[in-house]
């Protein structure tokens, strides 16, 4: 996405929509680290069963921001991406915390 984002925009929707191209980038860096935070989330629960009830505010703090930061889809896209970092981030030290805790 980063090196040809417009031409995935342009071959999958057209022109009309290039200008949108430049954001492609940090959704897909937003959605890959949603996804791994999914992943070491999942592994936490199927060894420990405990503990991650409190990414619940994770989920309010992603409310909070796409409601406040949403006056351009840069400024939503960039905060999505924030958002989905810091809990894949916090979420792998709690799946290493948890991990060592164990031995």
């Amino acid at each position: 996405y980063w090196v040809s984002h417009e031409l995935v925009i342009r071959t999958l929707f057209g022109t009309q929509y290039i200008e949108a191209s430049s954001i492609l980038i940090f959704v897909a860096l937003a959605l890959s680290f949603l996804s791994l935070t999914n992943l070491s989330l999942l592994y936490a629960l199927s060894i420990h069963k405990r503990g991650v009830s409190w990414f619940i505010l994770f989920v309010l703090l992603e409310i909070f921001m796409f409601s406040t930061i949403n006056s351009t889809l840069k400024q939503f896209s960039v905060g999505f991406f924030a958002t989905s970092l810091i809990m894949f981030i916090v979420s792998l030290i709690f799946v290493i915390k948890k991990e060592t805790w164990r031995k």
